[in-house]
């Protein structure tokens, strides 16, 4: 639910999705020791907007909690004014400078923006972080489990009223006859793969 929030944010203000400047194994990491990027812990995506704020994405491939020290220099946001840095991913401000420090959990994620214009989403996407990170990824069980369900809304037996007009948000799929067919790639307990029809 954390990362998907923030790239959902992210995907809407044109960062992941329709950036001008994508750096991938940026150079703005800075890496102790110059450790080569196949020796695991952090590596970072760097990712520019067209106003000139930048992103970056990083991802703590190692076992323990790290800190990542990013060089924001080069952002042209960064150099501005009205420039402001923020931990997306833990939902808070950082002081400026040519450095912005970050913890990362083990085996987690982090987003580092720099920004210079008002964006609308951000201070509601910041708290949303702020909540969803609260409890850290240490304390959730790392041992698989299949998702739990709840039927909803099946006690009430009586048929609802035809509506006269599509509810907001919905269009009119026409009557017919059709097949629907789907699958998936989720693997669930008690799955077989000897079973498998449909070759997922």
């Amino acid at each position: 639910r954390r990362v998907s929030t923030l790239l959902r944010w992210l995907g809407k203000e044109e960062f992941v999705q329709g950036f001008v400047a994508w750096e991938p194994y940026t150079p703005d990491l800075i890496r102790a020791g110059d450790a080569p990027f196949e020796a695991g812990g952090l590596v970072t995506s760097r990712f520019g907007h067209s106003g000139g704020d930048c992103l970056w994405l990083v991802v703590n491939r190692a076992g323990s909690p790290a800190v990542a020290a990013l060089d924001i220099s080069r952002c042209p946001a960064a150099a501005r004014a009205e420039g402001r840095l923020y931990d997306l991913y833990h939902g808070a401000s950082l002081p400026g400078g040519g450095l912005a420090h970050v913890a990362v959990e083990a085996h987690g994620y982090g987003a580092v923006l720099v920004t210079s214009r008002t964006l609308p989403g951000l201070q509601p996407l910041l708290s949303k972080m702020a909540q969803l990170t609260q409890r850290p990824l240490e304390a959730y069980s790392a041992d698989w489990q299949p998702l739990t369900q709840t039927m909803v809304g099946g006690a009430d037996p009586a048929p609802r009223p035809a509506a006269g007009d599509a509810p907001l948000g919905m269009v009119l799929i026409p009557r017919s006859q059709y097949r629907f067919r789907t699958a998936g790639v989720q693997i669930e307990g008690g799955c077989d793969p000897a079973q498998d029809t449909w070759g997922v």
